[in-house]
């Protein structure tokens, strides 16, 4: 069974930020689907995103989801 799963595009708030809710969301799809494919986080990101947020956007967010592990 294969199951189409839309890309994601997040929109900013009026402040121009994304909700941590999405943040965490983001980081997350993309792990999984870095882990099931066993692909690097940039094949994985321009297959889960589309457009926002950025790759280097989402670079920060798991740099610093690392470091406050």
């Amino acid at each position: 069974m294969s199951m189409h799963i839309e890309p994601i595009n997040l929109v900013k708030s009026l402040r121009g930020t994304y909700k941590q809710a999405d943040k965490e969301m983001v980081l997350e799809v993309i792990s999984a689907y870095k882990e099931k494919y066993n692909c690097s986080y940039k094949h994985a990101y321009d297959k889960m995103v589309d457009g926002n947020p950025s790759y280097s956007t989402y670079t920060a967010w798991r740099r610093k989801s690392a470091t406050s592990k």
